[in-house]
């Protein structure tokens, strides 16, 4: 379905979204569209999906949607935050749907800066995940090496498995690292060096 450069104005109909399996291409780039990208456009699945040139769109774009290959806005960073789709493997690696207390985290529009136990500074950067005794589990992903202004992480009194990722070696900002009381097995990172 190509409707670029057709002058299109008001929202994206989340109607759109309901097209499915059977659309190969989304084509709405260079109109006049504004307002918030319906979450609905991810049920595109597989498909590509371009809407660059509509600069009245509201930031950020749905959560899931900055996941698909083929979205042609997935790497501008005030419509996909990076921080936020490394927020997101992280919480779909600790079984986040699980969590005691997990507001925010799933709703596909919401800032991660707005998400329960999130702090970010005035760029929107994260500076903190105070996530202790909130039932995490699974393990811990390693996205969370690309929270680069990142200054404490308390994961403490939980459950995450596995092992500690060496990315976090990469938190070359961090303060305070609390990952006790959960149930790593292996060797600490010599990675984790880099933090002194």
């Amino acid at each position: 379905l190509d409707l670029s450069d057709n002058n299109l104005s008001s929202t994206i109909p989340p109607q759109l979204g309901r097209l499915g399996e059977d659309l190969n291409i989304l084509d709405i780039s260079m109109n006049k569209l504004s307002g918030q990208i319906p979450s609905d456009l991810s049920q595109l699945q597989g498909a590509s999906v371009n809407l660059n040139g509509n600069t009245k769109l509201l930031n950020p774009a749905p959560l899931d949607l900055c996941f698909f290959p083929n979205f042609d806005l997935k790497d501008v960073s005030t419509i996909c935050p990076h921080e936020r789709n490394a927020l997101k493997q992280f919480y779909d690696s600790a079984n986040g749907g699980e969590w005691a207390k997990n507001k925010n985290w799933a709703d596909p529009h919401v800032s991660h800066c707005d998400w329960h136990g999130i702090t970010c500074n005035g760029s929107n950067k994260t500076i903190k995940i105070e996530l202790s005794s909130n039932g995490l589990s699974g393990t811990l992903s390693k996205s969370i090496g690309d929270l680069s202004s990142i200054k404490e992480v308390d994961l403490g009194d939980n459950a995450i498995k596995g092992s500690i990722m060496p990315e976090i070696g990469r938190l070359y900002n961090i303060e305070r690292l609390r990952l006790n009381h959960n149930f790593f097995v292996g060797q600490v990172p010599s990675d984790v060096g880099n933090l002194v």
